[in-house]
């Protein structure tokens, strides 16, 4: 599934129409389902994006503050072991890192 925004712009004079442009932005299909409890319950911590990545990296995982952002903006794949590693650095069940209401089209899976 992929989201499309379309945004058109006019430019008018005091005789009418002069000109206008259309911009045509798809965003790709989220790649985890996870990000947005990471970042709510991150936030919950008042952890930064970094301060995430250190804890993480405390417990063996090699990530940056711009890994956590994607996972975060769903635009990284989780692993199972990825999942488990953050459920215990934030201190929840993996079972909350999953949304409480999942979209079946959201767990479509893209081949390239």
């Amino acid at each position: 599934m992929q989201l499309v925004y379309v945004r058109i712009s006019r430019q008018l004079d005091g005789n009418g129409l002069v000109g206008s442009s259309l911009k045509i932005r798809t965003m790709p299909t989220p790649k985890n389902i996870v990000g947005p409890q990471v970042r709510r319950f991150r936030s919950q911590r008042g952890w930064s994006q970094s301060a995430l990545a250190a804890k993480c990296q405390m417990a063996g995982w090699d990530i940056s503050r711009g890994i956590v952002a994607a996972i975060e903006g769903r635009v990284r794949w989780v692993g199972d072991f990825e999942l488990m590693l953050l459920a215990k650095v934030l201190r929840v069940n993996s079972a909350d890192l999953l949304p409480k209401q999942l979209v079946l089209s959201e767990l479509a899976l893209r081949r390239n």
